[in-house]
């Protein structure tokens, strides 16, 4: 029993995984942002998300029960069952797979965030060179919405990119999946 619940929670681990990576897409794009001190509530996990991650996690759900990643995930369930059989007393030997799931979402979440980040880091070019050539302009109080507003534009135009691109990183990670229960110890 014990070695069943192993491979449950090892298997919600990894699916959570994306879910996460995602969230921490946001958050990196809030900082860029500037709303990293804005929160919302999230009611799913009872904790505080900030915006473009709370946007995040909302369209990463959709997107997993659009691709029937839930349906997905009950067929693993059941055929975990058939690699992995009641009475042996294995577990899936490669842990490198779960490791490997790790650092590729963590990939994935800055992979996520670069259009933002680039936008931010070419916003903020530009207003230092507009703070150096015109002095007397208060750039800050000039920069900090406008940067909000070319950042939101980037967010809007690379949607549908980003989108593409966490439909196939869910693809990846049922595939890490299979891959891991398939490496299951079996005599």
């Amino acid at each position: 029993m014990i070695r069943e619940a192993v491979i449950g929670v090892s298997m919600g681990f990894l699916v959570q995984l994306f879910f996460l990576a995602v969230g921490v897409a946001g958050q990196l794009i809030d900082t860029e942002m500037g709303f990293h001190m804005v929160n919302v509530l999230d009611p799913l996990s009872d904790s505080q998300l900030p915006l473009v991650g709370n946007l995040f996690s909302t369209l990463c759900i959709l997107l997993y029960l659009s691709l029937h990643g839930h349906l997905l995930l009950l067929r693993s369930v059941a055929e975990s069952f058939r690699l992995l059989p009641l009475g042996v007393f294995a577990l899936p030997q490669d842990t490198g797979l779960v490791i490997n799931a790790c650092v590729k979402l963590l990939a994935l979440s800055v992979q996520l965030a670069l259009p933002v980040m680039g936008a931010s880091l070419f916003t903020s070019l530009m207003f230092g060179i507009m703070a150096k050539s015109v002095p007397q302009m208060n750039v800050f109080v000039v920069g900090m919405p406008l940067k909000i507003a070319i950042l939101s534009v980037v967010i809007v135009a690379s949607l549908p990119g980003l989108v593409h691109f966490m439909e196939k990183s869910l693809g990846e990670v049922f595939l890490q999946l299979a891959d891991w229960l398939a490496s299951g110890g079996l005599p």
